[in-house]
């Protein structure tokens, strides 16, 4: 796997790998290689080797990958290698990995630097090892889990500095992310099959970027994000075939980029901006085939 920063041309190749890279043109860029763990034997060596004993924190990024255990070692079914882990001063990847089938083991951890992504695990039903997760300095990432049901775990987390990006996942609610108070990136809701509504983001009131709602076949309604204020970046809403109102955006203030409302073929009204002072961008409404009432009451400024 290969991160990426910006800062000037630096290269950190993590043995025990060697890799070659060119600098191209004026181009500066810091690469670090960081050979994924495949087997439990890997991993807890690994926490071992770079845990301090007396914090609890691993001083790298955790990258867990293709963990199929087909040849020697034991397979990864949880998270048990991390049961003293309290601090990551990196990213915690989690991909690829069909034998993987909760977090248990995690408890003790409070809080990763970087981003957590949890992304194709066909094995994966749970993420209760969560319970002590504080905070997430970059994104929360859950993408292609289709056996994850529940968030149930993640009581305790208040703030992402990144992006949440939940996609093609199993879940039936956002439940577990009561706690959730503020993202600091983007809040991307793609391709979930069974979510209704946004019941579990009841304490959200900031998204930092971006909010997108696409391709969710069973919302119905935004019901849930009653906290919600403020968008600092757009909000595009298409695709959803069973979404017929923004109910639950009764207290959203402002948006610094567009609103877009697009495909949403049960759209019936969007008069539930009542509260809606300024759009930054563009305000885009199409192709919502029964959506007959538009009120914006409130609205100062658009554009």
């Amino acid at each position: 796997l290969i991160q990426k920063s910006t800062s000037p041309l630096e290269l950190d190749l993590y043995e025990p790998s060697n890799r070659a890279i060119q600098q191209c043109g004026g181009t500066s860029l810091k690469y670090a290689f960081v050979e994924p763990i495949s087997t439990l034997e890997d991993l807890t060596s690994f926490v071992a080797k770079y845990r301090n004993t007396v914090t609890g924190e691993v001083g790298r990024s955790i990258v867990v990958a293709s963990c199929n255990a087909t040849g020697n070692g034991t397979k990864i079914e949880d998270l048990s290698a991390l049961e003293s882990v309290t601090k990551i001063k990196g990213d915690l990847i989690v991909m690829n990995c069909p034998t993987l089938r909760s977090f248990a083991g995690a408890e003790k951890l409070l809080n990763v630097t970087d981003s957590v992504m949890v992304q194709m695990n066909s094995g994966l039903k749970s993420i209760k090892g969560f319970t002590s997760l504080r905070s997430v300095g970059g994104s929360l990432v859950l993408e292609g889990n289709k056996k994850l049901r529940n968030l149930t775990g993640l009581g305790n987390l208040t703030q992402i500095g990144g992006s949440l990006m939940l996609s093609r996942t199993g879940l039936r609610s956002f439940r577990g992310l009561e706690g959730l108070e503020d993202i600091g990136g983007r809040l991307s809701i793609v391709s979930n099959s069974y979510i209704s509504d946004m019941d579990g983001l009841n304490l959200l009131s900031r998204v930092g970027a971006s909010m997108v709602v696409k391709y969710n076949q069973m919302l119905k309604s935004f019901s849930g994000l009653g906290k919600l204020t403020q968008i600092g970046g757009s909000m595009d809403i298409q695709l959803n075939q069973k979404l017929f109102n923004l109910t639950g955006l009764e207290h959203l203030i402002s948006m610094e980029g567009s609103f877009a409302l697009f495909n949403n073929p049960a759209m019936e009204n969007m008069d539930q901006l009542e509260s809606l002072l300024r759009v930054g961008g563009c305000f885009v409404v199409g192709s919502n085939e029964d959506l007959v009432s538009i009120q914006l009451p409130a609205v100062k400024s658009i554009g």
